[in-house]
């Protein structure tokens, strides 16, 4: 998976989150703009290719200071 990729997608509000996500963002207490910035200045730590669900990655950013993992992938519906 490409970062920059990820990023321009974030940039251009072209993603979504799953119900999985949305549960533990609101349990963490992560606002959409600490998600965003997490991302956008992130990194990827691990590619998972082989993934039954889909290509995807795991990324550290830090918003506020605060560490934030997120697990990006591609979807394919339109």
């Amino acid at each position: 998976m490409d970062i920059e990729d990820i990023k321009e997608k974030i940039r251009r509000e072209e993603y979504e989150l799953s119900f999985h996500a949305e549960k533990e963002r609101y349990e963490e207490d992560i606002t959409i703009f600490d998600l965003e910035t997490a991302v956008t200045d992130g990194e990827i730590l691990e590619e998972y290719l082989d993934d039954p669900r889909g290509q995807s990655c795991l990324i550290l950013g830090y918003s506020q200071k605060r560490p934030i993992h997120i697990v990006c992938g591609y979807t394919t519906t339109e």
